[in-house]
């Protein structure tokens, strides 16, 4: 996780899957801004 902060993401959100045979029960959700070229819109 801190790998992505590093580069630049956050965090956003988690989901928690309480159903029983997932290995992996929360899943993490990261949201990174993009550069915009406005002189290209």
């Amino acid at each position: 996780m801190k790998l992505y902060r590093k580069i630049g993401y956050k965090d956003c959100g988690s989901l928690v899957m309480d159903i029983p045979g997932y290995a992996q029960p929360v899943e993490m959700f990261m949201v990174k801004a993009i550069a915009c070229n406005r002189s290209a819109i």
